[in-house]
């Protein structure tokens, strides 16, 4: 891994109380980048014309939920598909971490990831979250280009009652905000993404039904 990368790593999770040790840590993010750019070869996981600029579309991007964790959290992340942010965040914080992807094929991915890196701490759920729930209680219920806030809302608010929601919007997010508002009450802090002008992350608590 370049040192720039690293150096933009380090400086996402400066204000966090993970990556004090940084030992091995960007081997395994390096490790994998390098297989989920050759599965992607063959695999939908990523779009291609993100690609050349990986390390801020996908790594950093990701990196930057760690911020808002804390060393008590659990992670359930919606839609992992190519684990994005769910390998990433499992790597910096070694917090447990439950992806839910109902791709057998991308699943199939996944647990490949946690056996090669290796991970801990960290497993597949291979099924559709809207007809089945894992024997797993997160704290944090995290999100990458999975569903709208309404949609999240009403996961979050039936399954996981008492958990907080941080899900990574772009430009409309006002919009999904107003729409979700119709259904439901929620405290919202809205942070602009830290590697995409247009974007930003919602740290969404106290999710409530109207």
């Amino acid at each position: 891994m370049n040192k720039s990368l690293e150096s933009d790593i380090i400086s996402l999770v400066a204000e966090s109380p993970f990556l004090e040790n940084t030992t091995g840590v960007f081997d395994k993010i390096e490790s994998y980048k390098r297989q989920l750019l050759e599965a992607n070869m063959s695999m939908n996981l990523i779009g291609s014309s993100t690609i050349p600029d990986f390390d801020r579309r996908h790594i950093l991007d990701s990196i930057q939920l760690v911020k808002f964790l804390q060393p008590h959290d659990k992670i359930l992340d919606l839609g992992s598909g190519a684990g994005l942010p769910a390998i990433l965040l499992s790597i910096v914080t070694n917090l447990p971490v439950c992806m839910v992807e109902k791709s057998p094929l991308k699943s199939g991915f996944l647990q490949h990831m946690i056996d090669q890196i290796p991970l801990k701490n960290i497993f597949v759920f291979n099924d559709n979250i809207f007809f089945t729930k894992p024997n797993f209680e997160p704290t944090v219920v995290t999100s990458r280009a999975f569903k709208s806030l309404h949609t999240l809302c009403q996961l979050t608010t039936s399954l996981w009652p008492n958990a907080r929601l941080l899900t990574l919007k772009g430009q409309d997010y006002a919009l999904e905000m107003d729409l979700a508002k119709k259904q439901f009450d929620f405290d919202a802090l809205v942070h602009p993404s830290a590697v995409d002008p247009n974007g930003v992350t919602l740290n969404i608590s106290n999710i409530t039904v109207l």
